[in-house]
Order: structure tokens, then C-alpha cells, then sequence
């Protein structure tokens, strides 16, 4: 499966600014073979 991302770089820098982790960065969390995926019941949407 292959992903495509788009996103709009102003608000890429707001994030960077903000959070100190900007949306290229970010989006490594889709290719981490570690990763761990979980229903948080308070704040997902069923």
C-alpha cells in the first residue's frame, strides 16, 4: 500500500512552531514498523 500526503505548508510551519514537529516529520508515525494502534475511548469516534 502506497500513501500520498498533502498538506498545506503554512499551516506545516504553524504545527512546526507550535508542537516543534513539522508535517513531513509527522507523517513518519505511518512507517514505523513499531508502531502500536489503539481505540482511546475518549477522544475516538466509533
Amino acid at each position: 500500500m502506497s500513501l500520498k500526503f498533502d498538506w498545506d505548508d503554512i499551516k506545516s510551519e504553524r504545527n512546526k512552531n507550535k508542537h516543534d514537529v513539522d508535517f513531513e516529520e509527522a507523517k513518519s508515525v505511518f512507517y514505523d514498523y513499531f508502531v502500536r494502534v489503539f481505540n482511546d475511548i475518549s477522544h475516538s469516534v466509533f
